[in-house]
């Protein structure tokens, strides 16, 4: 619960920053573990580091993603490599557009319309 309430006061702070406050993609370069998805589910699940993690590299424009628990969590998205690109807040990752946050070590991907309140929020860490 402490994690949900800090993710919302996060989440607050960040969308009341304007676009031209985002990072630059090299800021994305490196690995993140997913450490939460939260999501309207009955039982959400716990992911341990390494689980899934994405690697950006060359200047934040490639992404490799590894789930290793894709037979149990299909839904956090295949193994695989992407093309990557930034505007604004808004990431494309192939062809699925997500807006992110990026402080610090934690980057939060959630659905590209801020009209989706239910669509699933994804959180990483460095």
């Amino acid at each position: 619960m402490k994690k949900f309430l800090t993710l919302l006061l996060a989440s607050a702070f960040l969308i009341s920053c304007s676009d031209d406050d985002a990072v630059s993609n090299a800021n994305l370069d490196g690995t993140w573990r997913l450490t939460a998805y939260l999501a309207y589910m009955d039982t959400l699940p716990v992911f341990e580091p390494g689980d899934v993690t994405w690697t950006f590299s060359n200047s934040g424009t490639q992404l490799q993603t590894v789930n290793n628990v894709e037979e149990e969590h299909p839904y956090v998205g295949s193994s695989g490599s992407f093309q990557v690109s930034t505007q604004g807040n808004i990431i494309t990752i192939g062809s699925q557009n997500h807006r992110y946050e990026l402080n610090n070590n934690e980057l939060v991907i959630k659905a590209a319309d801020p009209d989706l309140q239910d669509a699933p929020i994804m959180v990483f860490n460095r």
